[in-house]
C-alpha cells in the first residue's frame, strides 16, 4: 500500500511535477482540493484526507496571505506527529531557524535529483512505517489493558457468583 501524502501547494504546475515524481517513487501525493483563506480551516481538509505525511510548499501568496510555514504551525496546534516535509526554492540552510519545525527541509531543485530524491522518498517512508507502527503498539498496548481489565472483571464475578448458594 502506497502511504499517502497531502501537498499544500498554490500552482498547479508544482502539484502536476511533484505527483509525478513521488509516484515513481510509490506514494500517492493528494494536494488539498482548495486552499482555504481562512488558516484556521486548514487542519480540517487535513484529516478528512487521512494523510500519512505532508509536502508543504513555502510560499503560498499566489491564492492566500498564510504562508507554508504559517500552514505548518497551525496543523501542529492540532497534531504535532504527522510528518511534515517542506518545499522551497530558497536556500535551506538560510531558513534553518524559521523551519525547525519541520521534520525535513528540501529544495525542489534536489526533486530533479533522482539519488537525492530516493534519498528524501527513504526518510518520508521510514517515518510513515515508524507512525505506523507506534499506532499498532499504541493500539496493542490498549487491547492488552481492555482484556486485562475483563480478565478481572470476570474473576471478580466468578468470585461472587461462586460464593451463591
Amino acid at each position: 500500500m502506497a502511504h499517502r501524502g497531502i501537498y499544500i501547494e498554490d500552482d498547479d504546475k508544482n502539484i502536476y511535477v511533484v505527483q509525478s515524481l513521488f509516484s515513481q517513487e510509490g506514494f500517492e501525493i493528494v494536494p488539498l482540493p482548495q486552499l482555504p483563506q481562512n488558516i484556521d480551516e486548514l487542519y480540517p481538509l487535513i484529516l478528512q484526507e487521512d494523510a500519512d505525511f505532508l509536502l508543504i510548499d513555502h510560499q503560498l501568496n499566489k491564492k492566500v496571505s498564510y504562508t507554508g510555514y504559517d500552514a505548518l504551525q497551525e496543523i501542529r496546534r492540532h497534531d504535532s506527529t504527522i510528518y511534515a516535509v517542506l518545499l522551497t526554492t530558497f536556500k535551506v540552510e538560510d531558513f534553518k531557524e524559521e523551519f525547525g519545525l519541520y521534520d525535513l527541509e528540501v529544495n525542489k531543485a534536489q526533486l530533479n535529483d533522482d539519488d537525492k530524491l530516493s534519498e528524501i522518498s527513504e526518510k518520508i517512508h521510514r517515518a510513515c512505517v515508524r507512525a505506523t507502527d507506534a499506532d499498532a503498539l499504541a493500539n496493542a498496548k490498549e487491547s492488552r489493558k481492555f482484556a486485562e481489565d475483563s480478565l478481572k472483571i470476570l474473576r471478580e464475578i466468578h468470585q461472587k457468583v461462586s460464593k451463591v448458594p
